[in-house]
């Protein structure tokens, strides 16, 4: 099996992505140390599952934003299974919050668990690879939110955008110990901390019941893939798993008249008063003229998107603004 007698650590796998992922591995013959904070026998059942595949499995208890407890999971998962070869950087919390009313605590919270959290798990694991000479495979679990934004969450954006600077810096300075660091960027995905969400935030349409969201199953195929030798050679990036959604709230504008050789793509976003353009920049492999301007019909009038080209941008990378946006009635 293609992942038999390795050893990977996930955190927060008690429940959602980090249980599919725990599972999918167990199936490919890897032994699961199964991190979990506040579910003991949630935990349990996933161990169960493990070792349902023939696998082992420990349950590791730890909080992700405290440091000794990170170290303490890391040993204790070489001590129960060897040496670690996979770390799934998967613990995260999804609260919500308006901006105005975003306390330090809040704050706090959501970048201790999301960003620091996984910072020093994978360095703990890290230290450990190259202490063993071994080389390896840490996948940070990031968010599609980091690049579109998310109402009531501007702590939370603020940790997955961290997570993707965090990969590519981490990329670059473990690449000599042959410890490669990349990222999945998921779209909204059935977890409990989703629908935990739901009540609260339908009513601005954070979470259409009518837009797509992905199965667990969906990241751990990404994962699986990075983690693998097939992955020899990729490091750094960050594929986004989230089914190309669609919202009542954006649209893919994908009638924008092309000018010149490639013409920045664009969604517009409606509401009663005004359309709201935000331009994406994406490398093609070719140079672009510095002011490509094209017009598009709203329901309030005529927006008029002037983006400035850039150059020498890796694939999906987004800029905003790329020049300036105008709304004429």
């Amino acid at each position: 099996m293609q992942f038999d007698g390795k050893v990977v650590l996930v955190t927060g796998a008690q429940q959602g992505i980090g249980r599919a992922m725990a599972l999918e591995f167990a199936a490919a013959g890897a032994d699961v140390a199964i991190n979990w904070l506040d579910d003991d026998a949630a935990a349990q059942r996933v161990a169960d599952e493990v070792r349902a595949c023939g696998r082992r499995a420990i349950l590791v208890k730890a909080d992700v934003a405290q440091i000794e407890q990170v170290q303490t999971m890391v040993s204790a998962t070489e001590e129960g299974l060897g040496p670690i070869d996979v770390l799934i950087n998967n613990a995260g919390v999804f609260p919500r919050v308006p901006f105005l009313e975003m306390t330090e605590q809040d704050w706090d919270q959501v970048l201790d668990v999301n960003l620091k959290g996984s910072c020093f798990c994978a360095q703990y694991v890290a230290k450990a690879m190259v202490l063993a000479g071994r080389q390896g495979s840490i996948i940070n679990i990031a968010s599609g939110a980091a690049l579109r934004g998310s109402p009531r969450g501007v702590h939370y954006v603020a940790s997955k955008g961290g997570i993707l600077s965090l990969t590519r810096a981490m990329a670059l300075e473990l690449a000599p110990y042959r410890i490669r660091i990349n990222a999945i960027a998921p779209g909204l995905t059935d977890t409990t901390a989703l629908w935990q969400q739901r009540d609260r935030t339908d009513r601005d349409g954070t979470l259409d019941p009518a837009r797509p969201h992905g199965a667990t199953g969906r990241d751990r195929t990404a994962a699986m893939f990075l983690a693998s030798e097939n992955a020899a050679f990729v490091t750094g990036q960050t594929p986004y798993v989230n089914g190309a959604p669609i919202s009542r709230e954006v649209r893919w504008a994908a009638d924008f008249e092309r000018i010149g050789a490639r013409l920045p793509l664009a969604r517009v976003a409606k509401s009663d008063d005004i359309a709201e353009a935000y331009l994406y920049s994406l490398w093609t492999g070719f140079s672009h003229r510095r002011d490509h301007r094209c017009r598009r019909q709203s329901a309030t009038g005529t927006v008029d998107l002037i983006a400035g080209a850039h150059d020498h941008l890796p694939l999906a990378w987004p800029i905003f603004p790329l020049g300036h946006i105008r709304g004429s009635g």
